[in-house]
């Protein structure tokens, strides 16, 4: 059985993570049924790997270390909106982390997305999953390359 919701490239998703982040002590919140937390955990990296239902923990630590970059994984689902409408990222942004780099992954088709929007009645998910780079800004400046 495949649900088509989780068709992810989640196996290259924590590569890309690994090899672009996983050098210092950065964090990673995902939620679990991407795997990605998963993939991430089997590398032997220096990440920090939360998964979302986790995410006020991973807040806490975040707050102590202030790491350089923090990545979350948003999956493109309706039901997560109602599940989770405390957006970790506004508690990134308090701490003085900005937005750094968007990664989007599985486009959803737009004949698919303007039906679904039509018969919804409202705005739905673009993208299965996109990952939300944050750095945290320096005395110096601004470090977001958007």
């Amino acid at each position: 059985f495949l649900n088509p919701i989780y068709a992810i490239p989640s196996k290259e998703i924590s590569s890309f993570i690994s090899k672009n982040f996983g050098n210092s002590n950065n964090f990673v919140i995902a939620p679990t049924d991407t795997l990605i937390p998963e993939y991430l955990n089997r590398r032997k990296k220096e990440l920090k790997v939360f998964s979302y239902r986790n995410r006020f923990n991973a807040l806490k630590e975040i707050s102590k270390n202030l790491p350089e970059y923090v990545i979350i994984a948003y999956l493109g689902r309706d039901r997560t909106k109602r599940l989770f409408s405390d957006d970790p990222a506004k508690k990134l942004y308090e701490l003085g982390y900005l937005l750094y780099e968007e990664e989007k992954y599985v486009k959803i088709d737009p004949t698919y997305l303007m039906i679904k929007e039509f018969l919804l009645k409202r705005q739905s998910y673009k993208y299965k999953l996109i990952l939300k780079i944050f750095r945290f800004k320096k005395e110096n400046g601004n470090t977001s390359h958007l």
